[in-house]
């Protein structure tokens, strides 16, 4: 009988027990009383054995050898007819045992299963297995070719069986392992009117216990020696190919092994002649399709379609597919794995058995397709294994196409035709792009999948960004025309591109817009990883072209009319298909979309405020967006006015007025627009837009942050391109009162201080003339004066006097006085906030103090304990925030008896300088001139 296993502690040496059963009873005498009995009984022991707890990588090859060979250990090769010794299992037993080869965690078979399992192929002429894994034939072996030692012959079943069995310990779908909860699940759907309550809660329990595992299954269960003997078999295995019942499984095998070496002529003639002489069969298409990928000029004009395009290896339809050998077996690995995950945390599993137990044999097998499947949909693994789908795995037809040599000297980038997966870098790639031949074919060989446009993104994005040189807009001179080159290939891209996203986010016309919103978080993830590869290719160049600009904006409109749908009934030319409302997946959709903002070409403001001001101000005031996506649209302002200001557009100008071309990205700018206009627009608008959503969300980080980029922009690489340098009412008590850290505090004033660097600078240096009236240079020199005049001198100072009040001197003034508060709050506030200070016995000017300041209150009260652990006096802590009555307590745990409160906050300033905080300190230290000086004698002391 064979060995009950109740615990996991003795699982090895049960399952040695087990096995030794087996072979004991296969070599026990067929007459024997009751031998059928014993050795059913043993095979149900190991079956049940590897449902339970699978077998170890020495146990798996010893199943595989009782399969094929009938006992653990060879026979000697001397005496009598070996033949006569061995015989082979029965069938039935033989494929019991391979189904029974489930590896546990972690085991992994051997080279020795590898050549078993080919071995039992039969003989081939010609061919030596042993020598061919690099093994050594014992001494005592006839020299005639043979496959290693002396094997049985099996029944085709079983070779098979075997085959089958190998293909799926080379490859594996990494199933995770919470999918064994639908064995449970999906049993007690489908038999609900056959089992009780009880039952049918018993099995709901078990569902819930799986579906929390954690982990997957493995992608190969053979070690790498045995996946390099397999790889040495291939002529072996290519050799059986004529046997009609061994040809599929053959087939997928060849299809993972093959190398560019594998690839011979005859091995073609052969697959041909297969192909003419039969029925058409998907292996040997298959098999042809892999070939092509190394050499298409060994194949026939029927396999390339001629002229470089791509077709299928089958004539009239699309190229053969190969589906998964047994999805059975996978679904017995993973609820084998998912017991031994249940053990390793501590559970007991001992009711599993029973409940398959329960379990008819046509049940199973139903539920193992539905969970082949769900397994396949859950883990994204449709492209590479088809397990238990109805459309099968599809190997494509490889992408051919034309490379034209430019001279003798870049014959080495290749002049032949060539495929893009023969290449030999990315940069070989790039410097050919512009040199292909009918690109429009070549892209439609990598087929219609969203895998197959995925992977052409995926290159043409890498091939741009690794070859700058030869896609650059520089061109140096005595070359000939590379840049009609440049721009015909950047319009080649964007039309690949332009037509994939238009497929896949559902925008069929120009005329009627429609969005698809991805339905599942596996579509939304491929759809955004789509979105970032495109974003990629254009990043590098700096700009959108027309095309995808337009589909841009199309998007954003779309988005934007979800955003106010619950304002504004839906109308009868809705532009989306999901009319339920907005969701958290449109609010990942949009920020992926507005990554392109930055991008887009500066143009006529009309056109620009109705193509994209419009659906951003939507997308960033709606109260059914979530709060990061308004902050994402500040970013893309933000980012959109960087890449504006980063230009020297009087230089620009003086290009346009003379009738030159310029530049942008990859085309020319249009000389008619009035880009004073626009950037000036589109900044006042921009910062209206930051202050309205810091008002109202003033502690929301990321608003705050976004804003804060917002400000910076237009204090830096656009000083001077806009109408004013008023910082709004709203964003300065945001950033100073209503601030929980000095991040915002610092910022604020660093941005300030670049404002007032601007104007130095502007007073210091020389303005030269335009040299063309009205003219676009002389436009950016009007701009500019009226940015720098005496009203905005005042307005600035009136804002650096009102920061150093709010942040530094603890004063809060009225609007009537310089640095007072400006119109944010009027007179009736004013008024109430006196008349409550008078209540609370505090003037209106000590509301604002520093210390009573969230940001300021942490960060004095964490320097006051820096200082004072340093100094090792008596230990305890200052608590803040620091006033001079605080301060004078604190001066018992370290702080200098000497320091004033004005002493306190210089080295704070200074310490905090040290951590990174610099804008405050380069503020201060400017407008302050005493405490400058002390400042410097701060550093001059050395002590912070």
């Amino acid at each position: 009988m064979p060995a009950l296993v109740s615990n996991t502690a003795n699982t090895a040496t049960a399952a040695d027990r087990l096995i030794e059963e087996v072979s004991n009873a296969l070599s026990a005498p067929s007459a024997g009383a009751g031998s059928s009995d014993i050795l059913s009984t043993a095979l149900a022991g190991v079956q049940k054995h590897a449902r339970s707890f699978g077998f170890s990588s020495r146990q798996c090859e010893q199943l595989v050898r009782l399969a094929l060979l009938g006992r653990l250990r060879p026979l000697p090769s001397t005496g009598t007819s070996r033949s006569a010794k061995q015989k082979p299992p029965k069938t039935s037993v033989s494929l019991a045992l391979l189904r029974s080869v489930i590896p546990k965690p972690r085991a992994r078979l051997g080279r020795q299963a590898v050549l078993d399992i080919v071995a039992s192929l039969g003989p081939s002429p010609g061919a030596d297995t042993v020598k061919l894994a690099g093994l050594q034939r014992d001494s005592g072996t006839s020299a005639a070719p043979s496959l290693g030692p002396a094997r049985v012959q099996v029944d085709s079943k079983v070779q098979v069986a075997a085959l089958k069995l190998l293909s799926v310990l080379l490859d594996s779908p990494s199933v995770p392992l919470s999918v064994a909860a639908n064995f449970y699940s999906d049993a007690s759907n489908a038999a609900t009117g056959q089992r009780d309550e009880r039952e049918h809660e018993r099995l709901q329990r078990h569902a819930a216990q799986y579906r929390g595992l954690a982990g997957n299954l493995p992608n190969s269960y053979l070690t790498t020696a045995a996946k390099t003997t397999l790889e040495k078999c291939y002529s072996t295995l290519f050799h059986f190919i004529d046997y009609q019942a061994l040809r599929p499984h053959l087939c997928y095998l060849l299809c993972r092994l093959t190398k560019r070496r594998n690839v011979r002529h005859y091995r073609i003639t052969k697959l041909m002649a297969l192909r003419a002489n039969s029925a058409p069969e998907a292996g040997i298409s298959a098999v042809l399709s892999t070939y092509a990928n190394f050499y298409p000029d060994l194949l026939f004009p029927e396999l390339l379609g001629g002229g470089g395009a791509g077709s299928s290896a089958i004539a009239g339809g699309p190229a053969a597919g190969l589906k998964y050998p047994d999805a059975d077996w996978i679904a017995a690995v993973l609820l084998t794995h998912a017991h031994c995950a249940r053990r390793d945390e501590g559970e007991a599993v001992e009711s599993d058995d029973e409940a398959e137990t329960d379990a008819e044999a046509g049940g199973r097998a139903q539920k193992k397709q539905r969970l082949s499947s769900s397994a396949v949909k859950d883990t994204g693994a449709g492209d590479d294994v088809a397990i238990g789908a109805a459309a099968p795995t599809l190997i494509p037809i490889p992408n051919l196409v034309t490379i034209q040599p430019l001279n003798s000297a870049q014959k080495a980038f290749g002049t032949h035709p060539s495929l893009i997966t023969e290449l030999s870098s990315l940069r070989h790639l790039a410097h050919s792009l512009d040199r292909l031949v009918l690109p429009s074919q070549a892209a439609a060989m990598l087929g219609s999948g969203f895998g197959a446009r995925l992977m052409r993104v995926a290159v043409l994005a890498g091939a741009t960004i690794t070859n700058e040189d030869s896609l650059s807009q520089t061109i140096p001179a005595g070359r000939r025309n590379r840049q009609a080159e440049h721009d015909l290939c950047w319009a080649r891209l964007s039309d690949w591109l332009e037509s994939v996203l238009s497929d896949e986010l559902g925008v069929q016309n120009k005329q009627k817009q429609h969005l698809k919103l991805p339905a599942t978080e596996a579509e939304f993830k491929r759809l955004a990883a789509l979105l970032r590869r495109t974003r990629y290719v254009f990043e590098l160049a700096e700009q959108m072209p027309a095309k995808l600009e337009e589909l841009t904006s199309s998007v954003l409109h779309a988005i934007a009319h979800v955003a106010e749908a619950r304002r504004e009934p839906a109308a009868e030319d809705a532009t989306v298909d999901d009319m339920d409302g907005w969701s958290e997946r449109w609010d990942q959709l949009a920020r992926e979309v507005l990554a392109f903002v930055p991008l887009v070409t500066p143009s006529v403001l009309v056109s620009f405020e109705e193509r994209f001001m419009a659906p951003l101000e939507v997308l960033a005031t709606s109260s059914q967006v979530s709060l990061d996506t308004s902050a994402a649209v500040l970013l893309a302002l933000s980012g959109l006015l960087a890449n504006w200001g980063v230009r020297d557009w009087l230089e620009i100008g003086k290009t346009l007025d003379a009738r030159h071309s310029y530049r942008w990205g990859i085309s020319n700018l249009d000389p008619a627009v009035d880009y004073t206009e626009l950037i000036a627009a589109v900044s006042t608008q921009t910062d209206t837009l930051a202050a309205s959503l810091v008002g109202l969300h003033p502690r929301h980080v990321p608003i705050e942050h976004a804003a804060l980029c917002v400000y910076e922009t237009l204090s830096g690489p656009l000083v001077g391109m806009r109408a004013t340098a008023d910082i709004a009412a709203l964003p300065l008590f945001a950033f100073t009162l209503h601030a929980s850290t000095v991040a915002p505090v610092s910022r604020l004033c660093g941005l300030v201080q670049q404002l007032r660097a601007a104007f130095e600078a502007h007073n210091t240096g020389t303005r030269a003339q335009a040299h063309v009236d009205g003219g676009l240079e002389a436009k950016v020199h009007e701009l500019r004066a009226s940015f720098f005049e005496e009203d905005n001198l005042a307005v600035l100072n009136s804002n650096v006097t009102l920061v150093a009040n709010l942040v530094w001197m603890g004063k809060l003034v009225g609007a009537g006085e310089a640095g007072g508060l400006p119109a944010g709050l009027d007179e009736g506030v004013l008024a109430e906030l006196g008349a409550r200070g008078e209540v609370l016995n505090l003037k209106l000017a000590t509301l604002a103090n520093t210390p009573f300041s969230r940001a300021m209150s942490h960060v004095s009260e964490r320097f006051a304990n820096v200082y004072c652990d340093k100094s090792g006096a008596e230990k305890g802590w200052v608590r803040g925030p620091i006033t001079a009555k605080s301060l004078k307590a604190a001066k018992r745990y370290g702080v200098p008896a000497a320091w004033t409160h004005t002493d306190f906050r210089a080295y704070m300033l200074d310490w905090l300088e040290r951590q990174g905080a610099s804008g405050m300190y380069e503020l201060l230290k400017n407008i302050l001139v005493t405490f400058g000086a002390q400042l410097k004698a701060i550093r001059g002391e050395g002590q912070g």
